[in-house]
């Protein structure tokens, strides 16, 4: 993995300008500590800061030039579906697609990875990002370059930083920072919390003209609006056994020793017990304790007895606490909207420094894709009752009652709920925040699920399209996005690439094949995978009480950060009533109230953010 810097003019970028943008990379160098590289003529200049993962040598050096001297490409990321005499370059693999071919035979690649291409036969320019959006791709296009030194440019770049400090005018959109503050959602959609920094959407190719530098988009044959969703395929545990492990030894290939994360969870343990299993020798694990939650991973755990998997247990501190928050939303550029994000920047710190690992692959992305969240029992439910599967209705709701730690009146109360919701503009259950916002835009609620448009309309609905749906609108807009965004920029700050097996999109194409069904069965959530999870110990597969990230908002929010926060909150913001929040905080405070915790966080990082980046 790595990270370049891209800058298009259409007149010749002169040399003044070209030091100038030189010295803006300089703020991607940590994505690449191995190797640096750029290739410049008179109307494109490139910067490449490369992480070497596969091939040491200089063969893969970037930015590339193809054999017929047509392409320039810099490419950031793994591709998992190379040939065989490419296995250690997939670099090379990219440049021999292009020139056998061109831009369309790129909708072959599978993988993680944000492309640049400049053809220099059309004198157009390619940008190219994966299906799921794991690696990202920001752009300042010529319209917002208008008046100022680098007016007729646009600029590219793996990260937000290079851009940000481009010499104009910063602007926050306004929008995307009460969406955020709202809802808790960021990076799904092509705006960031710049006006002028846009980022390339998922599964796209987007080409820019060097004549004008007008541009335009097309999505990647596969994507993630033309998924087949009516498919009900039974699930046979052999065979999806067989293609996950497959997915697993492609992701594990490397020349720099491979290491994981494990939470003693399903989703971790299946990585971690599948890398050990494959490797055929010790794998590193790495599980996280803090003097205000326990490790993950008790002592008697039976992982300890897992043949060829070595955990190790990483302390995060909360010493400087808030001086460690500002560091972070610095290096991204962005809030952040939950605590446990700071565990997790020590976590890859560590590994990174202590124990000197370069490749780390994570479990994100099973719950999206296997269905581990609750609050996915009651579109189950509902898909049951439209096919009017009384009996199994009745049979599953007493045995979730176990699973959701509820009594099964509270579950028909949860899911009437749900019902009624359906036809709701947003189905957002906490909008006690309203009277937070002085800004006069107006930012509706949204949905976090699907909804119905009509009563009419539930007359039609196809139950396997339904609750499929479901699932992917956490890969696109929910809690994938921002997931992503945050585990690309933290761990590339340590030089560390990160690998997301389960969300590779063949894998999802191939669960989206299996019934609706399938994903709940007896009671348990994640169905599939624990069919699958042959190596997991039996102690973890029968545990129906859903692993949380370890966190404790509260105690951060109100033990640690209160000080701080009041602090913030007696300065003037054009976007929030400040006093107003500070009169609910204080109350909640003396309340000790979990519930309201995330908020005051996600309106804490917020106020970092725009005090580093917009402040006078």
């Amino acid at each position: 993995m790595c990270g370049f810097l891209t800058a298009i003019s259409t007149k010749e970028i002169d040399e003044n300008k070209f030091n100038e943008i030189s010295l803006l990379s300089k703020h991607i160098e940590h994505r690449g500590p191995d190797d640096f590289f750029y290739y410049r003529d008179s109307i494109f200049v490139s910067f490449f800061y490369r992480l070497a993962i596969r091939d040491f040598s200089t063969k893969s050096r970037q930015p590339i030039e193809s054999k017929n001297c047509r392409y320039i490409l810099c490419f950031n990321g793994e591709i998992y579906n190379t040939e065989k005499e490419f296995k250690n370059s997939d670099t090379l693999y990219v440049l021999k697609i292009l020139e056998k071919k061109g831009i369309n035979g790129l909708n072959e690649l599978r993988g993680m990875f944000s492309i640049c291409i400049y053809d220099k036969k059309t004198k157009l320019i390619h940008l190219i990002r994966d299906h799921l959006g794991i690696k990202p791709l920001f752009f300042v296009s010529s319209e917002k370059t208008i008046g100022s030194k680098y007016e007729n440019f646009f600029f590219i770049c793996s990260e937000q930083k290079p851009l940000i400090n481009l010499p104009f005018k910063k602007s926050i959109d306004e929008y995307q920072a009460i969406r955020y503050l709202k809802m808790g959602v960021s990076f799904d959609q092509k705006d960031t919390f710049f006006e002028h920094i846009k980022q390339i959407e998922p599964g796209t190719i987007f080409t820019i003209n060097l004549e004008n530098l007008n541009y335009s988009s097309v999505k990647l044959n596969k994507n993630l609006i033309n998924l087949d969703l009516k498919s009900n395929f039974k699930f046979k545990s052999k065979h999806h056994s067989k293609f996950l492990k497959n997915i697993i030894k492609e992701h594990i290939i490397s020349d720099s020793p491979v290491c994981s994360t494990i939470s003693g969870g399903i989703d971790s343990t299946y990585v971690s017990t599948a890398i050990a299993n494959v490797q055929e020798q010790e794998c590193d694990a790495f599980t996280i304790k803090s003097n205000i939650f326990e490790s993950e991973i008790k002592n008697d755990s039976d992982l300890y007895r897992v043949k060829n998997l070595k955990i190790n247990t990483i302390n995060c501190e909360l010493e400087n606490l808030s001086k460690n928050i500002n560091n972070m939303v610095d290096n991204l550029s962005s809030p952040f909207a939950s605590a446990s994000w700071i565990f997790q920047d020590q976590l890859f710190n560590k590994i990174s420094r202590k124990y000197n690992y370069k490749v780390l692959l994570v479990g994100e992305g099973a719950d999206e894709i296997y269905s581990g969240y609750k609050r996915l029992v009651y579109p189950y439910l509902f898909c049951l009752e439209i096919e009017n599967k009384l009996n199994e209705f009745e049979e599953i709701k007493s045995k979730f009652s176990e699973f959701l730690n509820l009594p099964i009146e509270n579950i028909n109360k949860n899911y009437l709920l749900f019902k009624n919701n359906l036809l709701k503009e947003t189905d957002y259950e906490d909008q006690n925040y309203e009277y937070f916002f002085k800004s006069k835009l107006r930012v509706p609620m949204e949905r976090y699920y699907p909804g119905i448009k009509s009563k009419e309309c539930m007359k039609n609905i196809n139950p396997e399209t339904f609750y499929k749906s479901h699932l992917l609108n956490y890969i696109k807009r929910s809690d994938v996005p921002s997931s992503l965004y945050i585990l690309d920029i933290i761990s590339m700050k340590y030089g560390i690439e990160l690998r997301v097996p389960f969300l590779d999109i063949s894998l999802l194409e191939k669960v989206l094949e299996f019934s609706y069904k399938e994903h709940f069965k007896n009671g348990y959530n994640k169905n599939i995978l624990r069919e699958v999870s042959y190596l997991t110990p039996k102690s973890i597969l029968e545990n129906k009480v859903k692993k949380q990230r370890p966190c404790s908002t509260s105690k951060i929010m109100y033990d640690h950060l209160a000080k701080e926060f009041e602090e913030l909150l007696n300065s003037e913001n054009p976007l929030l009533e400040n006093k107003k929040i500070l009169d609910s905080f204080l109350l909640s405070k003396a309340k000790r109230e979990e519930e309201s915790s995330s908020i005051w966080f996600r309106i804490y990082t917020y106020l970092v953010f725009y005090n580093k980046f917009f402040s006078k």
